[in-house]
Order: structure tokens, then sequence, then C-alpha cells
């Protein structure tokens, strides 16, 4: 499906980012600690996302949704945030200088792709980041209809490190965004999750933007949470996971999930949770091993074999090349 838009504008975006608040209460300005988090419910059906003149956060306005058919929400979501909202204090999203060309939808992956023209690269940092998130928030409301965005500016597709072109979700963003964007660095990670017949680990490759602030380690826990973006991969960690605290002390990384980390995934091996997650955080220079607990208690039992009461390293072995 395509459908050439007339002038639209700007809309900005948010390269998966994190913020954490302490080790005991993680938050990150790329999604929550959890995967699979919901959009802000304002009682009236669904929102569109807003951003405030000072370009810091985003705020969400209930929107009550016209349309039934996919293409319908798709053009009316984007004509709603081309809209000047009534709070003064705010902004529409698409503004001048970036224009959508035309967008197309693929129903079997659920993913929209965005075409913008090249203006959209005269955009500030701050601005793209903030517009980025704010289109993919609204857009991805619709579970089992569009849970992916893909940008593509002047016949260039958004990308990760390995050039493999984002598919951004709604738990890849927050609403505001409380530091300094000076502070963001970028992160090249590399990542460990299972393969889809299970027979062992993946290795990928990703970059992000994170706070100079936040320990690698949670950036790393945070985006196994997140899941693969990489065809071919599934999720080492549950729905249910959660990170506690997460801290490295001479070399060793101690992780405590709560108990939504001891769930399988399908009929998947336990031992691939725990590799995916021991293999990935030894890929940071200052983790040689890895201690998992679970609600602050070692776990006792030995879930598919896998013995979690001593500090675990890195299996190579496990990984398909």
């Amino acid at each position: 499906m395509r459908y050439r838009w007339r002038w639209l504008a700007v809309l900005l975006l948010i390269c998966t980012t994190v913020f954490i608040s302490g080790c005991q209460n993680i938050k990150y300005l790329a999604g929550s600690h959890k995967t699979g988090a919901e959009p802000e419910n304002t009682g009236t059906g669904y929102n569109i996302y807003y951003i405030n003149n000072d370009e810091t956060k985003l705020r969400a306005v209930g929107y009550q949704l016209v349309s039934t058919t996919e293409d319908g929400i798709i053009q009316e979501c984007l004509e709603a945030l081309e809209k000047k909202p009534d709070d003064k204090n705010y902004k529409p999203v698409i503004a001048a200088p970036v224009r959508i060309e035309r967008y197309s939808y693929d129903k079997d992956s659920r993913t929209l792709s965005l075409y913008f023209y090249e203006e959209y690269n005269q955009m500030s940092k701050t601005s793209e980041m903030l517009v980025r998130a704010a289109i993919v928030k609204t857009l991805t409301q619709f579970s089992g209809i569009i849970d992916y965005v893909s940008f593509n500016v002047g016949g260039e597709w958004m990308a990760n490190g390995e050039g493999n072109t984002l598919r951004m979700k709604n738990s890849d963003y927050i609403s505001e965004i409380t530091s300094n964007l000076d502070h963001l660095e970028d992160a090249n990670l590399c990542l460990y999750f299972a393969s889809e017949d299970g027979s062992g680990l993946i290795r990928t490759s990703t970059t992000l933007k994170y706070y100079d602030t936040v320990p690698m380690a949670a950036v790393v826990l945070e985006a196994l949470l997140r899941g693969p973006t990489v065809e071919g991969c599934c999720p080492v960690l549950s729905v249910n996971t959660q990170v506690k605290n997460v801290y490295v002390k001479e070399g060793v990384c101690q992780v405590d999930f709560n108990q939504g980390f001891l769930e399988k995934i399908g009929d998947q091996d336990f031992k691939l949770n725990v590799y995916g997650v021991v293999n990935s955080l030894t890929e940071l220079e200052d983790v040689e091993r890895v201690q998992i607990t679970v609600d602050g208690q070692p776990v006792a039992e030995a879930p598919d074999g896998v013995i979690l009461t001593s500090t675990l390293t890195a299996k190579p072995d496990m990984v398909i090349e």
C-alpha cells in the first residue's frame, strides 16, 4: 500500500537509548526495564504524541480513532501528528523542514515503512530524537496491526551498526528526556540470542545510544530485554523478566533478576537463556564472570541442569558460526 502525501514535515527520532536512575530502580530512555511496556493510557482510546516547545519531552493526548482499516489508521495518525495541539506549550510532530514522500505497510511482518525526503537530515539531534519517539509511539499502539516502524531518509534506511534496517517498536521509547543530550554516547554491543531451531546462540552486533553515566552492563541487559532485531534470532529472556540490580566488581558482574528470569521460552533450553546473558555480558572489557541471583537469592535448583549457584564464564562452544 502506498500513498503520496502532500507536504508533511518534521519527524524526529530516538535511537535506542538508555537511562538509569539508581541500581535498584532502572529506568531507560529507550524504554522501561520490562519488555512489552504498554503506552501511556489517557482513558480515551489511543494517544497522539506531541513535543513540548522546549524539546525535552513528549505529551500523550487522548485520541478517538475513527478508521478501522490498516491504511486508514496509518493516514489518520499521520494527519493527527501534523495538527497543532490545543496546548500552546506543545507543538506538532510533523512540521517543516521534513516531508514524507510516501509509506508502505507489510501486513505479514506488521511493519510500517516511512519514506522521508532528504531534508529530514537538517534536523538537530534533539529534534530528530523526539520526533522519532513520538511517531513510533503513536503508530505502534495497534497490537497485531503495526508492531514496527522503519525510516527511510533520502533513499537510505536507518540502520544499526551492522547495517541492518532498524525496526523500531513502542517499548524502545519513553516520553521524557530528563538528562542533557550532550551526555549521550554510542555503544557498539555484541549480543547473543537463541537460534530459531534452539540449537545454539547467534552472535549479533548492534549500535545504540546511552547516557555516559549508565553502567555498560545495564545497557547490555536492556538490549537483551528488548529482544533481537535480526531475523533468525529469538529472545533469551522472557517478557516477564525484570532486572532488579546490576553492578560490576573485580571482573564479576552481579545480576539480580525477578522470578520472570526463570521462565522458559517455549521449548527453548534454559541454557540458552542463561548463556545468552553470560556471553553478552562477558563481551564487556571489565566483565570476566557473571553471578546470577533471583530476588536477591542464589538459585538452589538447576533449571534444565544449569547450575546458577556459582559464577559463570562464557561458553563459546554454544555459538553457531
